[in-house]
């Protein structure tokens, strides 16, 4: 299976972004424990004040299903509390990466 990008588009509530950036850590660590399938993610900030949370999975069945879960768990809904809109929402296909072409086909991840 191909992984996946998950990109989100959201704004944050006015005047919280550094607490915003500061619960990130507690909810990728458990992201990592709850989340199946979880490689990583980046949190961008654009130009026009989005905000951009950019996740690796390793399926889009992993993808689906942590999305099914929302912030189930605290240390996710602190993060997520510091959310004022989700504009989009979309997961694309990785259809390459360069320099892992060795490491093809890659085992089952658990």
């Amino acid at each position: 299976m191909p992984y996946v990008i998950e990109i989100t588009r959201v704004t944050v509530n006015p005047g919280e972004e550094e607490a915003m950036k500061a619960d990130r850590p507690a909810m990728l660590r458990t992201f990592a424990t709850d989340r199946e399938g979880f490689l990583g993610a980046y949190l961008t900030a654009a130009d026009n004040g989005d905000w951009l949370d950019i996740i690796l999975w390793d399926s889009a069945e992993a993808a689906r299903a942590s999305a099914e879960k929302g912030g189930n768990l605290p240390e996710i809904s602190a993060f997520f509390d510091h959310l004022a809109t989700v504009k989009s929402m979309e997961h694309v296909t990785v259809e390459h990466i360069p320099g892992t072409e060795a490491l093809e086909p890659r085992p089952a991840q658990r």
